[in-house]
């Protein structure tokens, strides 16, 4: 039983990063519906995020309101916990989070159900906010958003951002890719397993490590504003650690 809980997750965090799951969901003998409440909160009552996920997909992006939405979801007894702290903290958490290990065993196609679609949440065009996501298996993208703080722990799957401008971000990967298109002040990332790629302008630094995979970073601003393992004359410093794998870079 105790080989059985370990090696469970792990096949369900593979059919999540695979994209096995569309699969799964379109069975016919799914008989849960997906059901979808959107949770709502004043900006002004919001300054960090705080996300604690078993295994989903999330997706952060700008809204169209002054508001900070979440788009909870719910199959059967799986859904998330939303409350927003004096301290203006917004804890996003799965319940039953530290159980679910158990409960995936039991009602595997609920819980394929519940992650067939992202949990969405949407921040206003103005908000720089504090993030800190911690995702078992599954991953998480963010479009057009401005942070000031970007911390992220990822056990297995996917991290992607679009069009962003972050002061700040720390990335612990242990097994998925990353793909960063737009702005960052600094940035250290650690993947164990995976492949790490940047598109985009770094304005102060950067330090990676990619223990087997491979990095690929397309710098923007022009060769003469960085410096990469000691070339270069640039300001901006970036260290950069490949084990198995290779660094490959470029500037635009």
């Amino acid at each position: 039983m105790k080989l059985r809980k370990v090696i469970v997750p792990f096949l369900i965090f593979g059919i999540i990063g695979g994209g096995l799951i569309a699969f799964a969901v379109t069975r016919p003998d799914f008989k849960k519906t997906l059901e979808s409440d959107a949770v709502k909160f004043e900006s002004s009552k919001v300054s960090k995020i705080t996300l604690r996920s078993f295994a989903d997909y999330v997706e952060v992006r700008e809204g169209e309101t002054e508001e900070v939405i979440v788009n909870n979801k719910k199959v059967g007894d799986l859904e998330y916990t939303i409350a927003a702290d004096e301290e203006k903290n917004l804890l996003i958490e799965q319940k039953g989070y530290k159980e679910l290990t158990e409960s995936i065993l039991t009602t595997p196609d609920t819980y394929l159900e519940f992650v067939k679609e992202p949990l969405v949440i949407t921040v206003p065009k103005t908000s720089k906010l504090v993030y800190d996501f911690e995702i078992k298996g599954g991953g998480f993208k963010l479009f057009d958003v401005k942070a000031s703080t970007f911390t992220a722990n990822l056990s297995a799957g996917n991290a992607e951002t679009e069009n962003t401008d972050i002061d700040s971000i720390k990335l612990d990967i242990l097994s998925g890719n990353c793909k960063y298109v737009g702005k960052v002040g600094t940035i250290e990332a650690v993947l164990t397993a995976g492949n790490f790629a940047f598109e985009g302008e770094i304005t102060s630094e950067a330090t990676l490590e990619v223990k087997n995979g491979y990095a690929n970073l397309k710098l923007k601003g022009g060769e003469s504003k960085y410096k990469i393992n000691g070339t270069g004359e640039g300001s901006v410093i970036i260290t950069a650690t490949v084990g198995v794998g290779k660094l490959d870079y470029s500037f635009e």
